[in-house]
């Protein structure tokens, strides 16, 4: 498979799965199983799940964002003293990407390591 169709698979996978279970972490579960079954590197599973989860939670802030006339992230950007959403929308987003590419890394990691026992 190309690297575009592992990110793709991230984003529907991890939007359907976040919006089952809307528990913020399980992408990081999602995104380890995909690495570790597709049988990526390390380096690809990283970045390529990185930029899913870039993605998949930017476009859900703003989702949301457009959902409530941006009153959540009026709020929350002001609590935490940012004072523009864009920049809030960066932030979440490079959290998603952050977490999405550790897992990946991890779940690719994994599978190297079971390879290398098994082979």
């Amino acid at each position: 498979m190309k690297p575009p169709i592992y990110i793709i698979i991230f984003i529907v996978l991890g939007g359907i799965v976040s919006f089952i279970l809307p528990i913020w972490w399980f992408i990081a579960v999602v995104a380890f199983f995909i690495a570790l079954l597709i049988k990526l590197s390390p380096k690809s599973g990283f970045i390529h799940l990185f930029i899913g989860g870039f993605i998949l939670w930017g476009g859900m802030a703003l989702s949301l964002h457009l959902q409530s006339d941006s009153t959540i992230s009026s709020k929350i950007s002001d609590l935490f003293g940012i004072g523009s959403n864009w920049l809030l929308f960066i932030a979440t987003a490079l959290i998603g990407g952050l977490i999405s590419g550790l897992a990946g890394w991890s779940g690719a990691s994994l599978n190297r390591l079971i390879s290398r026992k098994n082979g």
